[in-house]
């Protein structure tokens, strides 16, 4: 970290812990030595916040702990507040599947657990407060290799995804991917700690692969209606692979039946048509409903035809969008 000045009335930046600081240099005088110089010590990490100083001092203290903390992070290269995903490739250099960006998880801060603020220096004259922060890197590995094991444990004993029913078989995949992803984080921390991480683990990784093939394998079969427009069929179609989900012409090869009811009402004003569609989609998985919406919609046209085949977009919008809110909160119930 460093800065700048010229002598004559320019005003010096201090970029500390991402706030600037433009004063005369000599109004920093409550600044701490360790601001711009944090100390230098084999195994230690240390991290300078800064933060405003604001008539809710514990909020503060607060702030700046945390400030000091993500420094820390940021010379360990660590992520904080920040989910992880499955991203996986396709031919077309693409995401395989939108389904898997609702599996996710927050980086685990493990290895930031042993992080101590050293010292907390206010600076009431300028509406500041520093601290500083340390992490002692061979404690650190220790708590990090011991949550490695246990992770590694906890991976081993999740149950099989051997079973048919396939809402039970996505909520086990789904456990299984969040928590490899929870153990690569962690492996990843281990390396940038350490400088080499636990070998891979064979088993693990297979079952994790295996999970996220059936996520991206994941189909719908849409029976014919005749109330429901071509148009109308390919913009639903166009919308489930937009959500994560394949159609598949085959009921018995798709994993879910999207099941749909139509309803037009429309009626001729003057040299306009006016309609409203009502619009149902049900999921359905071995016989059984997994989730629902409905949509509701008008629109108008020089055409009847026409007006109706808007007003079913717009009521199928809808009604897809619960559904497959619906689809997620299900699964998430279920944990």
């Amino acid at each position: 970290m460093r800065f700048s000045f010229v002598r004559r009335r320019v005003l010096p930046l201090l970029l500390l812990g991402g706030l600037t600081l433009s004063a005369p240099l000599a109004s920093y005088a409550d600044m701490p030595s360790w601001a711009m110089n944090p100390p230098k010590e084999t195994g230690l990490v240390y991290g300078v916040g800064v933060s405003q100083l604001t008539e809710n001092r514990a909020e503060s203290i607060d702030n700046v702990r945390a400030s000091a903390r993500s420094e820390i992070a940021k010379s360990l290269k660590f992520s904080l507040n920040s989910k992880l995903t499955v991203r996986t490739e396709s031919a077309n250099g693409k995401s395989s599947s939108e389904l898997l960006n609702h599996i996710d998880v927050r980086v685990p801060e493990t290895a930031l657990s042993d992080v101590e603020i050293r010292e907390i220096k206010f600076d009431d004259a300028n509406a500041t407060i520093y601290a500083l922060a340390v992490l002692d890197k061979e404690a650190a590995s220790v708590r990090l290799n011991q949550e490695l094991a246990t992770q590694r444990e906890k991976l081993l004993g999740l149950p099989e995804a051997n079973t048919a029913d396939v809402v039970s078989k996505l909520r086990l995949s789904r456990t299984f991917i969040e928590n490899y992803l929870a153990y690569q984080a962690l492996q990843d921390q281990q390396l940038q700690l350490q400088g080499a991480s636990s070998p891979v683990n064979t088993q693990l990784k297979q079952r994790y692969v295996a999970a996220v093939s059936f996520v991206e394998s994941l189909s719908v079969y849409i029976p014919k209606q005749e109330a429901m427009s071509g148009s109308a069929r390919n913009t639903l179609i166009a919308m489930l692979k937009k959500a994560g989900f394949a159609t598949n012409d085959s009921a018995s090869d798709a994993d879910f039946t999207l099941v749909s009811s139509v309803e037009d009402l429309s009626q001729e004003n003057g040299k306009a048509w006016y309609c409203r569609s009502s619009f149902g989609l049900r999921f359905e998985a071995n016989g059984k409903a997994v989730a629902s919406g409905d949509g509701d919609a008008k629109a108008v046209s020089g055409n009847e035809e026409l007006a109706c085949i808007k007003a079913q977009k717009k009521a199928m919008h809808q009604s897809l969008n619960q559904a497959t809110s619906m689809f997620w909160e299900k699964l998430d119930s279920l944990f």
